[in-house]
């Protein structure tokens, strides 16, 4: 065999790792593949058309959703975390309410908090500290409506994602 061969088959043999870890439901993936926040199809365009139709969300993330739409994107497992993570910034209102309104970005907070164990939400890397206020959710809807505030929310997810800091929680394994 010559050397010409030698990049193709490597990039073949890494291709196959990276099918295999996604396909082994991608649990606890690599640093390198945790570092890449591309959200691939059809993981995309699984997210995008489901996400602005959930409806509504149980309070308790240890339950499943029951909503069709939310349990479609949860079913891609880590797939759809970088997808999630994209779409934090994204302010534009859903028709979810619990207690306040959620906008898409809540939602995808939510699904994330749902798809890995947290420590610390909703700043999973320990950056910052959410107060609670006497009006539960209140306290981050003031933070996300801030400034800055839901670009500092996606931007701890990404540094803990990057940092290899999420495990699927059991309801998120695939």
């Amino acid at each position: 065999m010559s050397r010409a061969h030698v990049p193709g088959i490597a990039l073949a043999a890494a291709l196959v790792l990276v099918a295999a870890t996604l396909a082994a439901g991608c649990e606890k993936a690599g640093s390198a593949m945790k570092s890449n926040l591309t959200c691939g199809s059809p993981a995309a365009e699984i997210v995008e058309r489901n996400l602005g139709e959930i409806r509504s969300l149980v309070p308790k993330r240890s339950e499943p959703p029951g909503d069709p739409h939310a349990d479609a994107i949860l079913s891609l497992g880590a797939a759809a975390i970088p997808c999630l993570i994209a779409k934090i910034d994204d302010a534009t209102a859903s028709p979810v309410f619990h207690g306040c309104p959620f906008a898409i970005g809540d939602v995808a907070a939510d699904l994330l908090d749902r798809t890995c164990r947290l420590a610390s939400w909703p700043f999973p890397d320990g950056s910052h500290e959410l107060t609670p206020g006497p009006d539960g959710c209140w306290a981050y809807v003031d933070l996300v409506r801030s400034p800055g505030g839901r670009h500092a929310v996606r931007t701890s997810w990404e540094s803990y994602y990057a940092a290899g800091g999420c495990t699927l929680a059991r309801s998120a394994r695939r």
